[in-house]
Parts: structure tokens; C-alpha cells; sequence
């Protein structure tokens, strides 16, 4: 055991006598020593209960045949430290927990650990600690508290309260109303029950299969989550005892390039909190996995959009998730649909019209479907919206008089025509423009390659259903029987709210290393916009503008020196959010910023633009009334303004230098990298 450094020979008697103090015996010394990281703490709605968590762990450690010591990480409330200087200390609370959790592992060479997290950046800090470690670790969080309900029936969560300030300050609901929703907002102990950051980690947890099934979505304070508590701890002594398994379940083993990925397939498909990007990549730098903001896009194409939850959808919660099927039913689901899906969704209404031209068109006799666009048939690409393929190109070479071919063809203009005719590397539209005019019979197309019927390729899922989890079986086997209760609240893919995923990663002059936008909770009508620039250099600066009556419909509102370095620690942005939700604007104006929102954040809110202004970022040079266009569609964000313009304004830049007073938050401004780099701290100086 790794703990026999501390308790094993005649020279480690004064580390056994120390021990004895705090209660061993004997028959300790053989067991192997857990780790109980809890991050219990009085003001935290998702952490005031953990003390009595962790004795029920401990509990059932010492039952199981192991020897549990707790120790305890920080925590920051986020909603707690919104709107004051106290945000700035939230982000960097991340590299205080992970440095705790390398600490007292390292420093005691304990065997193995339970985590046990609930809210903010507790989850991500404490998985990078568990990284660094790397034992056999299993994370059980706090769980989710239960949405909060007025005596009329409305559903509220903590967004509520949020909205419901800027509601008041527009005068649209008086103090007695505000009261209200203030009281039964957060009605019980639990993570603030949305998909605001802590579940969107906590749901992360088991998508990477370090936690237990159910450890996103069972409501906090149930016997459901005890449960859980419980098997968690006689699960991981049994790693612990067996020298092998504990080999085999080291936590980087668990969490690696395939977790990695599949954390984002699952965040994509729950529309998950912005701040999982921030989290993911610094999670995959410790992991010490190649993976990028363009990697982030990429499998957003791939994966529909199948549950939305509060922001996106105020009538949902973690609660409804959990009686749906759970994370388990969600991935099963996004399972079913191939990779390479986004190749075949070129294949649309359109594209079905040029299959169905194809059976009766004069084809290229020398068409080679081994070097060309070969139609295979795809499984389940239902419910494509629109296509990419042109159309014209084929359209003007169809010969009506020529008899169709008698080809095992299917019915191109049927819903299961669409997922038989796919394009491999999408090379149909490359292809359709060179189609000459000569004719094949029905005899030579019979034999042609090209229509020969094909069998079904085995479809590989877009989840790496083989990434081993630590109950021991593969992601596969913890999915396989898992279904959809209520596919109102958990969608089947071909019913999705949208066929690609819920966050988007923008790219553009305003942001070359790129931004987030959580796709999920925008309206329609603000995916592509144009509005003029009003600019704040500080959050507070923005609140005190924005509730002044500074900001109008058709403006975006621009907060800066926010991020990482600027902030420092990149404040999160849901009280300037929630005063333009409340005011009625949601609709017609836009927010950038270099620092970040809140997981319960809604609207067209970017956050995390980099380079950020304290580098030098062009977010720096923006002026009041410059045109900023904001285009989903094409994954861009762009400030336009002439380039000799900009030149000029970059000659004269000087950045916004604020007062810190902390040591602490100097040292982090010093280290800390930009929020396209995870915000992680740099170990090494340039």
C-alpha cells in the first residue's frame, strides 16, 4: 500500500505513535488509509450538510475494512459572492483546492480518496487535486436542492431571485413581491437546482465515470443520495485492498482523453453552464490531454441538444432531469446517434430530392465511388433541419425521359430515405459538379458499384462507450439498460431542440483565441445580431450604467478588464445579466465580456473573450457606438471597425491598472494564464 511509507518498520514508530493519538490500534496499520476530502462550510446552501455526509462515509469505510481520515478544502458561494469584490477570490478558490488536495494526499500518502464536493469551483479544484494525486478517487457530491415554489404555483430557482431584482428596480414587481420570491427561491440544502455550474460538474462527474450513477441529479438530503454515500465508500475500500485494482483504478486511468471528450458530448447535450469550458480545459491540462476550443465545436456539430434545464428553460429542473432517466438516460440516448452524424446531416429535405433524382439521372459510367462521395447507408440521422448540399449542379443534368432505374433505392423523400442517403466526408457536393452527361442504362447501373447494395456499417458512437468507470464496468455497460421516463423533459435525438449542441465556441477579430456563448439559453431572434457598443471597464461600472438607464434595446453591452488577469480572478456576470432580463431587454441587447457568467445566466451573453483587455486583447480598444456583429450561424463575433482605425486606437492604449490590495490576487494576476487556456496558473515563469 502506498500508506505503508507512513506506517510500515521499526522507523516509522514515531509516525504509528502520532497515529495512535487520533484513535488507531493495532489492527490499523493494515488497512488502507482513505482520504475524506470534504468541503463542508456553514454559508454554502450545498455544504452546510457535508459534515454529516462525510460521517456516513466514514461510517461505512471503517465497516468495509479501511481507515477514513477527513480533512477539508475552502469554499467560495458564488451567489453569495456575486455583485462585490468577493467574486474576484471565486475562480481563484479553484487553485487553492487543488493545491489542499495535492497537499494532505502527498504529505500523508493516504491510499485512496472520496471527494466530496457540491457547488462552484469546489468540483473542478478538487478533480485537478485528484489528478495530481492520482489514487483511486470517486467523487459523490452534495447533490441538488429542489426547485423553490411561490403559493401560486411558480417554479423558482436562484436565477429567479436574480431577475427578479432587475424586475423591481423597473418597477415591473413591487417589494412585497420581491420578498417573496426572495423566500422561496432556495428552499432546501442542495447545489442551486438549474444547470448552473456546480450540476453541470456534478453531471460531468459521471459522464467521466468518476462518480456513481444517480450523482448528478438525486436530490440532496434523500436516503437516494445516502445511498449513494454509502456504496461509494464500500467501493472504494475495495479498490483500496486489492493492489491491482488500485493500479488499475488510479484516477488518470479513469479520467483521460476519453473521459475528457465525453464530458463535453454530455455538456452539449444538456446545454451545461459556460463556465464547464473554463473548468474542462484546465481539468484536461492536468489530465495532461491535447484538447482545444476548435475540439469543443467540433463535437457540438455531432451531438444534439436533448435536455433543457433551467436557465434555458425556467420550468425545468435537476429534480425533473432525475425522474427522466438521469445523466444515464441522456447518454444513452446521444449514443444512438453515430459519429460523423454532422457529415450526414448534409443529407436534408434538399438532399433527399437529389437522391431521389440520382436513380434516374445520366450518371458518369466512370464514376468511382472508392475515390468519390460513396452514399452509404447511416443510422439514425433523423430529424436534420436543413442541408448543405447544392442541388443545382445535379438538378440541371436530370434527363426526365430517361426510365428510372429499378434500384433498391428507398423512398429518398421519406424521413428514413434522408438517413439512407449520407455522404461520407461530405464529398457529394464536390462530386455533383463534375457529373457529366453521358447515360448508364438499368442494366450497367445494376452492376455499377456505385448503387450496389451495401450492408449497414456498425455505427460508432460519438460517446466512448469503452472508457472504463469506476464502479469497474465501461460506460457502455452503465448505460445499456438506461431509458427515458418522460422524453418531455429528456428528448429522443430526432425530437432534439436543436440538432447540434448547447454551447458554442465564436471566433473573430474581437476574440482570435476565442469565446464562449451557451447557445441553450438564447433567443432565436438575437442569434444573429448587430448592435452599437456601450463599454464598461469594471462590473460595478456596468451595474451602476445598466440600472442608470444607460443601456437601450439594439446596444451590446461590453465589460471589461474582467477577465483572469484583469479581474483578476474573471468575476462571474450574472447580476448585470439578470438586471437586463429583468428590465425586459433579453431580447434586444447583447453582453461580451472577458470575464464569465454564471451558470444561471440566460440570454446573448459571451463571456470569456480572449485575449482578454489586460493583455491587450481587442476587447481593449472598443469605443462607445462601435458596431458589434454577433453571428451564431457562423460562429462569429467581430468588431467593425476600419483596421487604420483600430491601429490608431492601439498606438494610444494604455490598460486600466486597478487597485489590488491582496497578496494573494497579485500572485494569482501574475500567474494566471487566459480563459482560452482553462485560467490555469502557470508553474513555470516565461
Amino acid at each position: 500500500m502506498r500508506s505503508d511509507v507512513i506506517k510500515k518498520g521499526y522507523q516509522r514508530a514515531p509516525h504509528r505513535s502520532l497515529l495512535r493519538a487520533t484513535g488507531l490500534t493495532d489492527s490499523d496499520f493494515s488497512k488502507p488509509f482513505i482520504g475524506v476530502a470534504n468541503s463542508y462550510i456553514d454559508i454554502i446552501p450545498g455544504h452546510f450538510f457535508l459534515n454529516k455526509y462525510a460521517a456516513i462515509v466514514k461510517e461505512e469505510i471503517r465497516k468495509a475494512g479501511g481507515v477514513p481520515f477527513e480533512f477539508n478544502t475552502i469554499g467560495v458561494d458564488d451567489g453569495i459572492a456575486m455583485g462585490h469584490s468577493g467574486m474576484l477570490y471565486s475562480l481563484p478558490s479553484r487553485e487553492l483546492i487543488a493545491d489542499c488536495i495535492e497537499s494532505v494526499m502527498n504529505a500523508h500518502a493516504l491510499d485512496a480518496m472520496i471527494c466530496l464536493p457540491n457547488c462552484d469551483k469546489i468540483v473542478p479544484g478538487m478533480l485537478m487535486g485528484a489528478l495530481r494525486v492520482n489514487v483511486p478517487t470517486i467523487f459523490v457530491s452534495g447533490g441538488p436542492m429542489l426547485a423553490g415554489r411561490l403559493d401560486d404555483g411558480s417554479v423558482l430557482d436562484l436565477n429567479s431571485a436574480f431577475e427578479a431584482v432587475g424586475a423591481y428596480e423597473s418597477g415591473k414587481i413591487d417589494e412585497k413581491r420581491l420578498h417573496e420570491i426572495e423566500c422561496h427561491a432556495c428552499p432546501s440544502g442542495g447545489s442551486c437546482s438549474g444547470m448552473f455550474t456546480a450540476n453541470s460538474m456534478n453531471t460531468l462527474c459521471e459522464a467521466m465515470g468518476v462518480a456513481l450513477e444517480g450523482n448528478g441529479t438525486i436530490p440532496a438530503l434523500s436516503p437516494e443520495r445516502e445511498e449513494l454515500l454509502r456504496k461509494a465508500a464500500r467501493r472504494i475500500v475495495e479498490i483500496a485492498l486489492d493492489s491491482a485494482l488500485s493500479e488499475r483504478f488510479r484516477f488518470r486511468n479513469i479520467l483521460n482523453a476519453k473521459a475528457v471528450h465525453n464530458a463535453f458530448v454530455v455538456d452539449m447535450a444538456m446545454g451545461g453552464s459556460t463556465n464547464t469550458i473554463l473548468h474542462m480545459l484546465a481539468i484536461a491540462k492536468e489530465a495532461e490531454v491535447e484538447f482545444n476550443l476548435e475540439s469543443i465545436n467540433a463535437i457540438a456539430q455531432e451531438v444534439a441538444h436533448i435536455a433543457k434545464i433551467a436557465p434555458a428553460l425556467s420550468s425545468v429542473h435537476m429534480e425533473d432531469i432525475n425522474r427522466a432517466g438521469g445523466v444515464s438516460a441522456v447518454m444513452s440516448e446521444v449514443a444512438k446517434r453515430g459519429r460523423g452524424h454532422a457529415a450526414c446531416t448534409a443529407i436534408s429535405a434538399e438532399s433527399a430530392k437529389i437522391a431521389q433524382s440520382l436513380t434516374s439521372s445520366k450518371l458518369n459510367r466512370d464514376f468511382n465511388p472508392q475515390t468519390s462521395g460513396t452514399i452509404l447507408e447511416c443510422q439514425d440521422s433523423s430529424g436534420v433541419e436543413s442541408g448543405s448540399v447544392n442541388s443545382k449542379h445535379i438538378e440541371s443534368r436530370v434527363d426526365s425521359n430517361v426510365k428510372p432505374a429499378n434500384l433498391d433505392s428507398k423512398a429518398a423523400g421519406t424521413q428514413q430515405g434522408r438517413q439512407d442517403f449520407c455522404v461520407k466526408n461530405g464529398a457529394l457536393q464536390a462530386e455533383a459538379r463534375e457529373l457529366p452527361q453521358a447515360v448508364m442504362t438499368e442494366a450497367e447501373a445494376k452492376q455499377s458499384p456505385f448503387f450496389a447494395k451495401k450492408p449497414t456499417p456498425k455505427v460508432e458512437s460519438i460517446l466512448h462507450l469503452d472508457a472504463l468507470t469506476i464502479t469497474g464496468e465501461t460506460l457502455g455497460e452503465r448505460i445499456a439498460n438506461a431509458t427515458i421516463t418522460d422524453p418531455e423533459i429528456i428528448r429522443h435525438n430526432d425530437n432534439a431542440y436543436s440538432q447540434v449542441g448547447g454551447l458554442k465556441i465564436l471566433f473573430g477579430n474581437l476574440c482570435e483565441q476565442g469565446a464562449v456563448l451557451k447557445v441553450a439559453a438564447v433567443a432565436e431572434s438575437m442569434k444573429e445580431f448587430s448592435g452599437r457598443a456601450v463599454c464598461f471597464n469594471s462590473q460595478e461600472e456596468a451595474i451602476k450604467g445598466i440600472a442608470g438607464g444607460k443601456v437601450k434595446a439594439g446596444n451590446v453591452v461590453v465589460i471589461r478588464y474582467e477577465g483572469p488577469r484583469g479581474g483578476p480572478g474573471m468575476q462571474e456576470m450574472l447580476s448585470p445579466t439578470s438586471l437586463i432580463m429583468g428590465m425586459g431587454l433579453g431580447e434586444s441587447v447583447a453582453l461580451i465580456t472577458d470575464g464569465r457568467f454564471s451558470g444561471a445566466t440566460r440570454g446573448a451573453c459571451i463571456g470569456h473573450v480572449s485575449p482578454e483587455a489586460a493583455e491587450g486583447g481587442l476587447i481593449a480598444l472598443v469605443e462607445d457606438n462601435d458596431v458589434i456583429e454577433i453571428s451564431v450561424s457562423r460562429g462569429s463575433l467581430e468588431l467593425k471597425v476600419d483596421s487604420k482605425i483600430l491601429e490608431s486606437r492601439r498606438a494610444k492604449w494604455q490598460p486600466v491598472r486597478k487597485e489590488v490590495k491582496s497578496k494573494w490576487l497579485k500572485r494569482y494576476a501574475l500567474l494566471v494564464s487566459n480563459a482560452a487556456q482553462g485560467a490555469v496558473l502557470k508553474t513555470e515563469l516565461e
